[in-house]
């Protein structure tokens, strides 16, 4: 602390200036050491009052389009898929689960209730991902429950819904959701909170289904491919989509740069990666 304390004593000067001032024997007398300054950083990490007095936004870096293209002969037989969907509840949280047959890529989506119009919402975004990677849903297997979206599914969307009989299970679906719940209860233990706000259970659900899609499955349509490679066409950077855990503590650039003395930084939770996605408890998430 006796390294941090110095830096605030010479008004905030950065680590750069503090170590060159020590070099040059530009401050006599000077207890502190280069080493010691390294060592605060590397144990403490930025400064807070630093991060709040001097922040600036960031300056957004040109973004290059990183895509990959899955051999054409992969999708010669396999146009046509089908998923199997459930729901699934995490707390207070609601959930639409789906994984195909296929590829066997899973989604995660937050719903408000499970009624009709939330779930149709949360299958049109499921949809429209698989549309876009070339593939069609022809049908759909699920709980008698989703019985009430047969007629809508198939004028709308031209999907056969295939419920299974009451009573039967839905291995594939359960399967799913049982690995979905297992992440999700790991991510919740490393959690410094007692209260987890429904938002990051909601968040934890979705990262948990996009996360298991960046490993290649063993039954998959190509089993060296990663889900996210062949429905997405991208590739995951560790730099920018890897940048803290979820639910993690940050200093986030929420605020213009200005002249007034407001805070230039706020303290947040992490949520998602790239474009800064963060959540300050006193305001609605931030995308």
């Amino acid at each position: 602390m006796e390294a941090r304390s110095a830096m605030h004593i010479l008004n905030a000067s950065s680590t750069k200036s503090l170590k060159y001032a020590i070099r040059s024997g530009l401050i006599k007398n000077f207890p502190i050491t280069e080493e010691a300054i390294n060592h605060a950083k590397a144990i403490f990490g930025p400064d807070p009052s630093t991060l709040k007095g001097k922040s600036t936004r960031p300056t957004l870096k040109k973004t290059h389009d990183d895509l990959f293209s899955p051999p054409e002969e992969l999708y010669q037989h396999n146009r046509s898929i089908t998923v199997c969907i459930d729901h699934m509840e995490i707390r207070d949280a609601k959930f639409l689960t789906c994984i195909d047959t296929t590829v066997r890529c899973g989604s995660c989506i937050p719903m408000q209730n499970l009624k009709t119009d939330p779930v149709f919402e949360a299958l049109d975004k499921i949809f429209r991902r698989y549309n876009k990677a070339g593939f069609h849903v022809k049908t759909i297997k699920c709980a008698w429950a989703f019985i009430p979206l047969r007629d809508d599914m198939l004028d709308n969307m031209g999907v056969i819904i295939d419920p299974t009989a009451a009573g039967d299970h839905k291995p594939t679906a359960e399967r799913n959701n049982r690995t979905l719940k297992e992440r999700v209860r790991v991510a919740l233990a490393r959690l410094p909170y007692k209260v987890v706000p429904k938002v990051i259970t909601e968040c934890l659900g979705r990262r948990a289904a996009k996360l298991l899609n960046v490993f290649p499955q063993k039954d998959s349509i190509l089993s060296h491919f990663s889900l996210q490679q062949l429905i997405d066409n991208v590739n995951i950077n560790y730099k920018s989509d890897m940048v803290a855990e979820l639910g993690q503590y940050v200093h986030a650039s929420g605020t213009d740069s200005n002249n007034l003395m407001e805070p230039q930084s706020i303290k947040a939770i992490y949520i998602e990666p790239t474009k800064g996605q963060y959540w300050a408890p006193s305001a609605q998430p931030q995308y």
